[in-house]
């Protein structure tokens, strides 16, 4: 089964879901899912349009599994369109054929206050629609919340009201972002070069969303389109992505404190994504513990779905303070895809990273 979010209106809490049986019928379970995901998200009326030719029994049978006063479930092609936002973009960089057989998405972010979260949203709907695996999911998660967060911290909306464009089109074989803004006119593409050595020895945080950005995607383009800023990503599945363990979390970010036999050393478990708007979280309690001479901090990464450029810096500033007093930040538990963004800036070799707690443990003597 094709599915395809054609919008999403946050403002009038609308949106349109398509969807093309598959030769084995409709699975409506999935439908119900994405429907579920979009009510979470605060819409309040949901348009189903069936693709499936003449035969109403799809679209009937979808009605009567979803039954919810909020869903309207239509028969035929959905007549309307992605926006000049998507379709420009999208006609320059993919090919028409698997434009057509791709998913796209768009809305418009008109509050920059709710940007970020809702920036989110619209990429957990596309990883739930496609089943996107991890690391691809990833990447476009990253790439999404660096834009939407550089413009909503950074950028100069002085001369007009504040609007952020995002449309998602996702094929078989590439990930497409369409990122506009109407701020002053601001470079995605050009970010200075980053040495790490420095920002390590001067314990600075911020200034890597972008270098990372660049460095992650197969190809970042910039252009200044009349007032817009508009940013267009492309990430090119490889086939060796892992598939999906888990789904991307939306709650925040929760700490948890395990037992630890080492001296002087803290485990911390945080859980969700460490992004701009819950790294505050972990940045207080990492700063009250690293202010204790020598200690040891171990961080148990393995359900931390996602990171932006603010946990790495966060980290960075972490581990300078820790060193210097002869203490260490150590991680542990690591997925794959949180793995790549260290990896992306040789952070790796640069953090001591253990596969597992046991391997910091002194063995018990015998």
């Amino acid at each position: 089964m094709a599915t395809r979010i054609a919008r999403v209106d946050f403002d009038a809490r609308t949106a349109s879901l398509v969807v093309k049986p598959s030769s084995a019928g409709l699975d409506s379970g999935r439908v119900r899912e994405i429907v579920a995901a979009l009510k979470t998200a605060g819409m309040q009326q949901v348009d189903v349009h069936v693709d499936a030719g003449p035969e109403a029994s799809q679209a009937d049978g979808l009605r009567a599994a979803l039954g919810d006063a909020g869903v309207l479930v239509h028969q035929g092609d959905y007549a309307g369109s992605v926006g000049r936002v998507g379709n420009r973009a999208f006609q320059c960089a993919v090919d028409p054929d698997e434009a057509r057989a791709g998913w796209t998405i768009e809305a418009c972010l008109d509050s920059l206050d709710r940007a970020v979260v809702r920036s989110a949203l619209l990429v957990a709907l596309v990883r739930l629609a496609t089943n996107m695996n991890d690391m691809l999911g990833g990447q476009l998660r990253f790439a999404v919340h660096e834009l939407v967060a550089n413009a909503v911290d950074h950028a100069d909306f002085s001369g007009s009201a504040p609007r952020i464009e995002l449309a998602i089109l996702a094929t078989p074989s590439t990930t497409l972002l369409s990122y506009r803004d109407n701020a002053g006119p601001f470079t995605t593409t050009t970010p200075p070069l980053v040495d790490i050595d420095v920002k390590i020895a001067r314990g600075e945080r911020r200034g890597l969303g972008l270098f990372m950005l660049n460095r992650m995607a197969q190809q970042v383009r910039y252009r200044r389109d009349g007032d817009w800023n508009e940013t267009t990503v492309l990430f090119v599945r490889t086939g060796n992505e892992t598939q999906n363990a888990r789904r991307s979390s939306m709650e925040g970010l929760e700490l948890k404190q395990t037992p630890c036999k080492l001296p002087n050393t803290v485990v911390l478990k945080p859980v969700g994504s460490i992004d701009s708007t819950t790294v505050h979280v972990l940045d207080a309690r990492l700063n009250a513990l690293a202010s204790q001479a020598g200690a040891q901090i171990v961080l148990d990464m393995s359900e931390v779905d996602f990171i932006s450029s603010a946990g790495v810096g966060l980290f960075l500033g972490t581990v300078s303070q820790l060193r210097t007093t002869g203490g260490d930040l150590i991680f542990t538990g690591m997925l794959p895809a949180i793995l790549e963004v260290f990896e992306i800036i040789n952070l790796s070799a640069y953090f001591r990273i253990v596969p597992s707690l046991e391997a910091l443990e002194p063995a018990p003597r015998g």
